[in-house]
């Protein structure tokens, strides 16, 4: 057999079986590792060439196809895979913390997200107004606060950075806790980022998303009687969870996008209702707009 054939041929079959492995739940880890490992492709490259007669060729080949393959599938699974946040350490990080004061006067929060590469997590209440732990190589965030009447606006954005592929900028997490006594528009304009914000805790009126290489889960509550979601989505993945007593119209304009919405039906071109919508005290509208991407609406 040729050594192409070899190396094609355990490229594909570890794709294949990573993609299924993880799909299934059978490989549940971080992945950043691989990008670690990138110097064993030119040792591996060099033995090949060195062992071009030998018998011992077709196995360091066959080596060589599985590594890149894994390689690549780590790297992509690193931007667009979710994994489990569960395995990201931050204690081993350099770290920083912020927070801004709550003021009993204030009804209406704005917060203000600019990032690029790294992991957002919303995933707590918080007594302040915002609170928030920095951590990784690429998280240096500017926090800007305004207030006027009864209204708070808070700014987070990341500072620029030189980012260096193979020295693991990318290791970045941002988490953040909300006052849920305040009702909050959300404007997230994300990178190549992974994100879990859990919203069920909080009176959301407006999330507005902007994506570039994204995931995202987004966990909706039914604490108003209306909220907005609006997604200008590039090659990304969200995943929305909504309460299921909430009615849901969906307005979508999408290119080549994988689309699930469950206990949907389409009332007209680009536009999906839940079968509760008509009767729901609670209602929540979306705009998404998307190229190649996937969207899932899902009621818990």
């Amino acid at each position: 057999m040729k050594s192409g054939q070899v190396f094609w041929g355990m490229f594909f079959l570890t794709i294949g079986s990573l993609v299924f492995a993880v799909r299934f739940d059978w490989i549940e880890t971080s992945w950043y590792f691989i990008w670690d490992l990138w110097p064993v492709i030119f040792i591996l490259w060099g033995v090949v060439v060195m062992l071009k007669n030998s018998q011992a060729k077709p196995f360091i080949v066959a080596l060589t196809g599985i590594f890149i393959a894994a390689f690549i599938f780590g790297s992509i699974h690193n931007v667009l895979g979710f994994g489990n946040f569960d395995y990201i350490d931050i204690d081993d990080w350099e770290s920083s913390t912020f927070y801004e004061q709550y003021d009993s006067n204030s009804v209406y929060a704005n917060l203000e997200l600019n990032a690029g590469v790294g992991k957002y997590i919303i995933n707590d209440v918080s007594r302040d107004l915002i609170s928030g732990t920095a951590a990784g190589e690429f998280a240096d965030y500017r926090v800007r606060r305004t207030s006027r009447e009864n209204k708070d606006e808070i700014v987070i954005d990341q500072r620029e950075k030189n980012f260096r592929f193979f020295r693991n900028n990318f290791k970045s997490k941002l988490e953040l806790q909300l006052n849920p006594n305040l009702i909050w528009d959300l404007d997230l304009n994300l990178g190549a980022a992974k994100a879990y914000f859990d919203l069920s805790p909080f009176k959301i009126k407006e999330v507005n998303i902007q994506t570039g290489a994204t995931n995202i889960t987004l966990k909706m509550s039914d604490l108003l009687e209306e909220s907005y979601i609006n997604v200008d989505m590039g090659a990304a993945k969200i995943k929305i969870l909504v309460p299921g007593n909430t009615g849901c119209r969906v307005r979508s304009d999408l290119f080549l996008v994988s689309r699930q919405f469950e206990d949907f039906r389409k009332v007209n071109d680009g536009v999906y209702e839940s079968d509760n919508f008509d009767y729901s005290e609670n209602k929540i509208y979306f705009r998404i707009d998307g190229g190649v991407s996937s969207v899932e609406i899902e009621k818990y």
